[in-house]
């Protein structure tokens, strides 16, 4: 093999995954979008009545109107929606968020912020408790990082499968 290809192929995850991303449909964040915090490491402290973390009212208030309250229409039970997810998962969110849900997939080294890691305790308190926020990080994308929208890509059933493969993959990876 010519020494030139082996850098070609290094980088060619990357390339498609920047390609990818540019062909996600020109749907704007709301106004109120901003990145999700990022996670702090630990278990969650909570604080009020509501039983979320700080950084989890935080993103709580976050959401915007139409998201406000959504619950996704599956349980971590229902595997032909978690294997409905892991497909879509693999074809648009893998290449970033990694094969386990770190966040350490081969495009996803280089962008900053850095993708989330589904298996930090802020992030399964999203799952669990503010589920409408991670459904309007997935709809929309995030402000002031990679992660595009989807929204005109995948259907509202098609983003809460990939919500609860998301969700079973972050639990997977605290076993």
């Amino acid at each position: 093999m010519p020494k030139f290809v082996k850098p070609i192929l290094l980088v060619l995850p990357l390339v498609a995954a920047l390609l990818l991303w540019g062909c996600a449909p020109a749907v704007a964040p709301s106004a109120t979008a901003t990145k999700a915090p990022a996670s702090a490491g630990g278990g969650p402290a909570t604080s009020s009545s509501s039983g979320l973390s700080p950084a989890g009212e935080k993103a709580a208030a976050q959401v915007p109107a139409a998201y406000k309250g959504k619950k996704s229409p599956y349980t971590l039970n229902d595997k032909a929606a978690i294997d409905a997810g892991e497909k879509i998962y693999r074809q648009s969110c893998l290449t970033c968020h990694g094969e386990k849900g770190d966040g350490k997939g081969p495009a996803g080294a280089a962008l900053n912020p850095p993708p989330v890691n589904y298996s930090t305790s802020e992030q399964q308190e999203h799952f669990e408790k503010i589920q409408d926020h991670h459904f309007w990080s997935i709809s929309e994308g995030m402000s002031g990082t990679a992660m595009p929208p989807f929204k005109g890509l995948l259907t509202e059933e098609q983003r809460w499968q990939v919500f609860m493969y998301e969700w079973q993959l972050g639990k997977a990876s605290k076993m």
